[in-house]
């Protein structure tokens, strides 16, 4: 008991003192990654999917950083930051996300970590996908 009452006041501290949003505060996982497909043609990826708000107030600045992976596992692209489209994400709400950075032709998966301006946002759900042909 003494220790959760400890780490509520830490949360509500680094939430006065940052002016992070009481979603950085609250515990359990913030987003969950409904969809995520990787698609290339010709060297240039596409990633795509859709991300759920599962906290009860708005998420704004919601992005992705995507890791382009070889089948070994070596990164050889970074897409730092793809944006959700909706800005906020309302609580409950389904938004969609995509980047088509240029790739490599080695590239077989991708690897996405949702992410705002307080940091990495604890999520649920698939984030890592085959890369496939477009067509």
């Amino acid at each position: 008991m003494k220790n959760s009452i400890a780490l509520a006041v830490i949360a509500s501290l680094v939430t006065t003192i940052t002016g992070a949003s009481s979603v950085f505060a609250e515990g359990g996982p913030k987003v969950e990654i409904v969809s995520l497909t990787c698609t290339f043609d010709v060297g240039f990826e596409s990633v795509r999917g859709e991300i759920k708000n599962l906290t009860d107030k708005p998420i704004s600045g919601v992005g992705f950083d995507a890791k382009f992976k070889t089948e070994s596992g070596v990164v050889v692209s970074v897409s730092p930051y793809i944006v959700a489209t909706y800005n906020p994400i309302l609580p409950g709400q389904i938004s969609s996300f995509h980047g088509d950075p240029k790739g490599n032709p080695a590239i077989a998966t991708v690897e996405v970590t949702p992410n705002n301006s307080d940091g990495t946002l604890s999520f649920i759900g698939k984030n890592k996908a085959e890369c496939r042909p477009s067509h």
